[in-house]
């Protein structure tokens, strides 16, 4: 029987009720694609929060640079589901196996749309500092990074 929030390791049969959250990158969601992937990578840690043995969430931390520096990334929760505090467990799941990392992760980074700003709040509020914030926008036509590189990337 399943606890009513339960947060676990991602596994390949997730994949269905993950898709069903939709996409959240407007067309440019790479979860589709990659969920397989991140699965079969020992440097990834993804998991998922299930509600009465339901996947309703996923998230994922991925530990670069041989262990130096880490990422989170792809986290998502079921739209009939948010509100609940399940994105907060999965991130704190996802931060004790941060902390049994060894050696421990000098850099931590995260990755969010600008319509979960409330996100960065959360960080800043724990003492991280922002150091780069990129408008999303859904019709790439309008992107805030057009023409950031000139024609040879100098």
């Amino acid at each position: 029987m399943c606890e009513e929030i339960q947060i676990r390791t991602a596994r390949h049969e997730d994949y269905d009720d993950i898709m069903e959250i939709g996409d959240v990158y407007g067309g440019r969601d790479y979860l589709p694609s990659m969920f397989h992937m991140f699965l079969d990578d020992p440097n990834i840690y993804a998991i998922v929060a299930e509600v009465d043995c339901k996947p309703v969430g996923f998230y994922l931390l991925h530990v670069l640079d041989g262990g130096e520096s880490a990422v989170k990334r792809g986290g998502r929760v079921n739209t009939s589901f948010r509100k609940r505090g399940i994105f907060h467990l999965m991130t704190e799941s996802l931060n004790q196996k941060l902390l049994s990392i060894e050696p421990p992760v000098k850099r931590l980074s995260f990755s969010t749309t600008n319509f979960v700003d409330r996100a960065a709040g959360e960080f800043t509020d724990e003492g991280y500092v922002e150091v780069l914030r990129k408008d999303f926008n859904i019709d790439h036509r309008h992107t805030s990074w057009r023409g950031a590189f000139t024609e040879d990337n100098t």
